[in-house]
């Protein structure tokens, strides 16, 4: 009967010891699972939050990076301790990845059906009254600022070389005050100038430098200029224009009228809208006023629904 009993006593004590190592095995394999499942989600959502700071042109992706690293490298070190296996962190990290990928091929699907991008635009239009109230000599010349983009040229020089419009044809010239565009003709009965120079291409940086129309002087600009919108707040800097100096006024001429209008259109990129500057010459220019004048570039950003000085 005792040695029934002790037998007894062995399965019990073995039954409680598989229990345990049981008990043992699915905490271990539990844990396992739930680190496993914090590594992915933790991967997924890093990777969001660089894919979101990417979109908005946010430099902190580095950071955010090391950061992930350092995460990692814990969390690796956490089930070192406790003896998990490492496979369930490779399980967990290829989930991760797993995930990131189905997200950013499900985020382009939608931004490619419902988000479009827009080209940066330019427009230069470049118009001169009053000089039909004038007689040219064998050649007439008359020239105005170059537009510029961050230092760079913005039309190439086929795109603005011998262009016609009306009785003028526009060239490039490089003059003491530097390189310009010259609208030129041989009609001794001048006309006035209505010209207009349009471009746009899919992605172009942000307007850094908002000097776009190009020679800039240090010279004082005549007091000729009418401000933009009425106002007087402007900011401002000193181009040149160039009226020819052989050109006669026929009888009561009057005023020659320059109105020159560069706009930039940063365009719109992955759904996000860039600005839209606009930098003007706006001279009334009396008669007997010749060669290169010191003009007023004015500059502004479109803001509610008008254009408004750059610091506004």
């Amino acid at each position: 009967m005792g040695k029934k009993i002790g037998e007894v006593d062995i399965y019990i004590h073995f039954f409680n010891f598989g229990c345990a190592l049981m008990a043992s095995y699915k905490d271990r394999t539990t844990g396992e699972m739930i680190s496993a499942c914090i590594i992915g989600l933790m991967i997924f959502f890093t990777f969001v939050a660089m894919f979101a700071f990417w979109i908005y042109s946010i430099g902190s992706m580095a950071v955010l990076s090391i950061l992930t690293g350092i995460f990692i490298i814990v969390v690796i070190a956490y089930h070192h301790k406790n003896k998990y296996t490492m496979r369930m962190v490779k399980y967990s990290i290829f989930t991760g990845m797993i995930a990131c990928i189905i997200f950013f091929l499900a985020f382009f699907s939608v931004i490619f059906a419902y988000v479009e991008n827009t080209p940066t635009q330019y427009i230069y239009k470049i118009s001169v009254k009053g000089l039909a109230d004038y007689s040219g000599s064998l050649v007439t010349d008359i020239i105005v600022p170059l537009p510029m983009e961050n230092g760079k040229q913005i039309f190439t020089d086929e795109e603005l070389n011998n262009k016609s419009f009306g009785n003028w044809t526009s060239m490039l010239v490089v003059s003491k005050e530097g390189k310009m565009i010259a609208f030129q003709t041989m009609d001794r009965n001048l006309t006035d100038i209505d010209a207009s120079f349009t471009k746009r291409i899919n992605y172009s940086e942000s307007v850094k430098d908002v000097k776009c129309l190009y020679p800039v002087s240090s010279s004082s600009p005549s007091n000729y200029t009418l401000w933009l919108d009425r106002g007087s707040d402007f900011q401002t800097y000193t181009s040149y224009v160039y009226i020819d100096q052989n050109i006669r006024p026929i009888k009561d001429a009057g005023n020659i009228t320059f109105n020159v209008e560069l706009t930039i259109f940063e365009g719109r990129f992955r759904g996000i809208f860039g600005n839209n500057y606009k930098a003007s010459i706006i001279e009334s220019i009396p008669e007997g006023i010749k060669g290169p004048i010191p003009v007023r570039c004015q500059l502004g950003v479109y803001k509610e629904g008008k254009y408004l000085p750059i610091n506004a």
